[in-house]
């Protein structure tokens, strides 16, 4: 296969990875009788048996070695990651779906500044920029929510994109070797934590039933959502430069509150909406700028 053909491989991985994660809110909202800490539980059990499948296809059965090489490093990784999953379906509880994916969508510009502090790494002067118009873009947006119960979910919102950030800088800590085992513990690690939150609240570990109906629609959150989501995107980003996988996830920002907004009618403050618009010009102004300062071998 030619590398332009890689390449363009690439490029649709990543945006269909992208767009498997956009329907997350959407499918979220369509579940009517679970709690959001059942929908935490059954989206990280599928999700996890999803990768476990993987690793089990991958390292033909042979995964125990994959799973000790990752070491400290990839359990804080995977503690992060767990984190964000978990931050999510708490957060839409609280607020818009485009609220969140917003928010959440900063966190390359926190995996900048972290990358800086703990790894060393150069921050281009146009990154401070843009890291002062998605603070200003969401200032605007916080305001809106200040004094309601919706700031919980926008600080949620925010804290996705901080979690996610170190889950980066550590994963990139520890490249030398397969960290994708990280992401099947991550998934047990919201298994775990979601399923002591249900016992203890409802009294009894039978609560995390949810209505068939329900739990066909977290099997495809776990499943298509996440899992294979998380494949196709992890797959283009052998492919493609990080400039190009970081422009192809705002797929996901700006299609996820449209899918809501024409399936159940959930539309963002018009606050909300302009502040968005701010953090999405200049992330896109910025991962277009990184793209074309690229070096054309790295392409």
């Amino acid at each position: 296969m030619t590398e332009r053909r890689l390449h363009r491989q690439g490029l649709l991985l990543a945006a269909a990875g992208a767009l498997c994660w956009s329907v997350g809110g959407l499918l979220v909202r369509a579940t009517e009788g679970a709690g959001t800490w059942q929908i935490v539980f059954w989206r990280a059990v599928f999700f996890a048996a999803t990768i476990l499948a993987v690793l089990l296809w991958r390292y033909r059965g042979r995964i125990v070695e994959p799973f000790l090489a990752i070491g400290w490093n990839g359990i804080a990784a995977a503690g992060m990651l767990a984190t964000a999953n978990t931050c999510f379906i708490l957060a839409i509880s609280y607020t818009t779906i485009a609220n969140v994916l917003v928010l959440q969508a900063t966190g390359p510009l926190f995996a900048a500044l972290l990358g800086r502090a703990f790894l060393g790494e150069a921050v281009p002067f146009r990154l401070w920029i843009v890291i002062g118009a998605c603070t200003a873009g969401m200032l605007y947006m916080f305001a809106d929510a200040l004094g309601s119960v919706s700031i919980i979910g926008d600080a949620l919102g925010l804290t996705i994109a901080l979690v996610m950030a170190g889950n980066i800088v550590a994963t990139r800590h520890g490249r030398s070797v397969d960290m994708f085992p990280a992401v099947a513990i991550a998934g047990l690690i919201a298994v775990i934590i979601s399923f002591v939150v249900i016992t203890f609240k409802a009294g009894s570990p039978l609560a995390i039933d949810v209505s068939g109906r329900d739990l066909a629609i977290l099997v495809a959150l776990g499943v298509f959502q996440l899992g294979i989501g998380f494949l196709l995107f992890t797959s283009a980003t052998r492919l493609i430069t990080a400039a190009e996988a970081m422009l192809l996830t705002l797929l996901e920002t700006i299609t996820g509150p449209i899918w809501v907004w024409l399936a159940i009618g959930e539309r963002p403050t018009d606050r909300a909406l302009v502040g968005g618009c701010i953090v999405l010009g200049a992330l896109a102004i910025n991962a277009a700028l990184a793209l074309r300062a690229e070096p054309p071998d790295n392409r």
